[in-house]
Order: C-alpha cells, then sequence, then structure tokens
C-alpha cells in the first residue's frame, strides 16, 4: 500500500471514530459496547395538506424510531409553539396522535381547524422536523 493510500485509510477511520464514538453508549464488562444511540427518523410522515369534513373530525399521526425511542410532538409552524389540546375540541398525544373533534359548521375556529403544523421527533441524540402540514378543515365542506 502507498504511503497516500494509508494516510488517506488513516483519516477515513478518524474520520469514522468521529462520527459514531459519541453514539456508543453501554460499555460492557469487556470494554466493548453492547448497543448504539442514534439520532430519530420519521416513519410516518403525514401528507403536507390534510383536509377534513367538519363531521368526521380528523385523526393523524406523526411517528419515528430512533434509541433511545423518540419523544413526539407538535408545534404551530409560525410560533414554534407546541400544540396543545384544548377541551372538546382537539386532544395531542404523546404517541404523535392529533385528533381534532367533528364539530358543527357553524362552530368552526380557524385557530383549531385550520393551520399550518410540524411534528417533531427528539432524544438526546438529536431533534428531526417533518415539512409543514396544513390541516385544513370544515370550513369548506358543509354537511
Amino acid at each position: 500500500m502507498s504511503v497516500q493510500s494509508e494516510t488517506v485509510c488513516r483519516v477515513l477511520v478518524e474520520i469514522a471514530k468521529m462520527l459514531f464514538e459519541p453514539l456508543r453508549t453501554d460499555k460492557n464488562s469487556y470494554g466493548g459496547f453492547t448497543s448504539f444511540h442514534y439520532g430519530p427518523v420519521l416513519v410516518n410522515e403525514p401528507p403536507q395538506l390534510v383536509s377534513f369534513a367538519n363531521d368526521t373530525g380528523l385523526w393523524i399521526t406523526c411517528s419515528a424510531q430512533g434509541s433511545p425511542t423518540p419523544q413526539i410532538s407538535w408545534i404551530e409552524d409560525s410560533s414554534g409553539l407546541p400544540l396543545m389540546a384544548i377541551n372538546g375540541l382537539r386532544d395531542v398525544f404523546s404517541n404523535g396522535t392529533v385528533h381534532i373533534f367533528p364539530f358543527a359548521v357553524q362552530h368552526f375556529r380557524s385557530d383549531v381547524h385550520s393551520g399550518d403544523y410540524r411534528c417533531l421527533a427528539s432524544n438526546p441524540v438529536g431533534t428531526v422536523i417533518s415539512r409543514r402540514i396544513r390541516f385544513r378543515g370544515g370550513e369548506f365542506i358543509l354537511s
């Protein structure tokens, strides 16, 4: 092997160590590692536009994998504030599901039934954010 090839190999090994060393955890009694932590990866990202009828409401889920298991939350796209449950109108579950309750057309609320949101998946290794997801409900769908 040439000196140049050997140098390239050493550099690649050092880069790999820098990339993967922080992810190793749980040293066993032999000094080896028994598991790796890795950042979240979205496995179920909702479509960009989600329309729903006022009389059906909406159930939508965002999910991710990672180690340790990521925490899933939703935020308002414009403000970055967490999407919160509103009694009788909207539930936000820790498993990444949002439920918007069915409603009468005259009870349409743009702050609840329409808006742009993002799903976040976080663990100690990192955070991943979904594309913008637009909820559009009831305002144009009459029952």
